[in-house]
């Protein structure tokens, strides 16, 4: 007996359908369906009639386990047919389009998508999905879960999506202080093979020397790398601000954000605003140990700038910070009870 070409009627199909209704249909008969509807694609109206009649429904197997539905014997077998699905060698790291063809693919993105559209996950159901994949992707390349062509489209989207995009704009001012904190405790004291593994620290460091090597950084390289990392004046830089507005007010503005201006591709942390072409540079006593001051006022005068270096240890001291900067000007000396307290 067969249907092959011809339409049943609706009274007759309620007829089939309520005499099957509860029983399990044996293996050679699956089989044989399984046979005649391979390679057969549901088309998207159909698809569109069954869920609109489905809507509101609650499944009867909702909550039930395989075992309840099909019994144990059956139930082996649909766990098997699951992981040929979506766990076997053959399709892992494959996309979509490779496992179902463009067309199929994009109907089940599409559905994909409108089936979370509006949902708003529970911090209950975001536990359990952080449960369910913890350490599943831990210590694996994108090109190990996803394969070389997908992992490219992936970190080529994320580049895409970071660029010129800082921590706080990305996740909060909460959240980015804590994402730096954790990132620098990791990192502290680590060397680039450690913190990246060796391919990637040797790509790195070629890239910093390329950067780096005889190349004056452009004013909108600078104030990407700004604004990507959100750079803002220390405790220091703001004692130093403290100490220009008591004895020279209003003659020095911070910079440390570019604000005022670059100078040769760098950024001179006090720029005079009153017409003179005088910079302030603040050297740290760990940062800038090794480095000597004479190099950056001889780089900035190469501009036509004067450069004064002040050391942190000399605004620790007050009154010496205070001599530097009204020598640098040629005014007299003044006495100023300046004192700051250090963690």
């Amino acid at each position: 007996m067969t249907f092959k070409g011809s339409h049943l009627s609706v009274e007759t199909r309620k007829k089939m359908s309520k005499s099957h209704r509860g029983k399990c249909l044996s293996k050679e008969t699956r089989a044989k369906i399984s046979k005649i509807r391979k390679g057969h694609l549901t088309s998207i109206e159909t698809r569109e009639k069954i869920s609109k009649a489905n809507t509101g429904k609650v499944s009867p197997r909702k909550g039930k386990t395989y075992e309840e539905i099909y019994g144990k014997e059956r139930a082996k077998e649909e766990k098997k047919k699951r992981e040929g699905c979506f766990g076997n060698e053959k399709n892992k790291g494959k996309i979509y389009e490779e496992i179902y063809g463009n067309e199929k693919a994009l109907e089940m993105r599409i559905k994909r998508g409108r089936s979370f559209k509006g949902k708003i996950h529970t911090e209950e159901a975001k536990q359990k999905i952080g449960d369910g994949n913890r350490g599943r992707k831990k210590g694996k390349t994108f090109e190990e879960m996803y394969g070389i062509t997908k992992a490219k489209e992936i970190k080529e989207k994320i580049s895409k999506s970071e660029k010129g995009v800082s921590y706080d704009e990305r996740y909060g001012a909460k959240k980015a202080e804590e994402l730096r904190k954790s990132r620098g405790e990791y990192c502290r004291g680590k060397t680039y093979e450690e913190i990246f593994g060796k391919e990637k620290a040797i790509s790195l460091k070629q890239n910093l020397i390329r950067a780096g090597t005889g190349r004056i950084k452009t004013e909108e390289e600078i104030r990407k790398w700004i604004k990507s990392n959100s750079i803002k004046p220390n405790k220091v830089e703001n004692q130093l601000n403290s100490i220009l507005q008591i004895i020279l007010p209003n003659e020095y503005r911070l910079n440390v954000r570019a604000d005022i201006m670059v100078l040769g591709g760098k950024i001179p942390d006090f720029v005079n605003v009153n017409g003179k072409k005088k910079v302030i540079e603040l050297y740290g006593d760990y940062w800038h140990k090794d480095d000597d001051p004479q190099d950056r006022i001889d780089y900035f005068k190469q501009f036509g700038y004067d450069c004064l270096v002040i050391w942190e240890s000399e605004i620790k001291k007050g009154q010496i910070a205070v001599n530097k900067i009204l020598e640098f000007h040629n005014l007299p000396f003044q006495s100023c009870n300046i004192q700051f307290t250090f963690d």
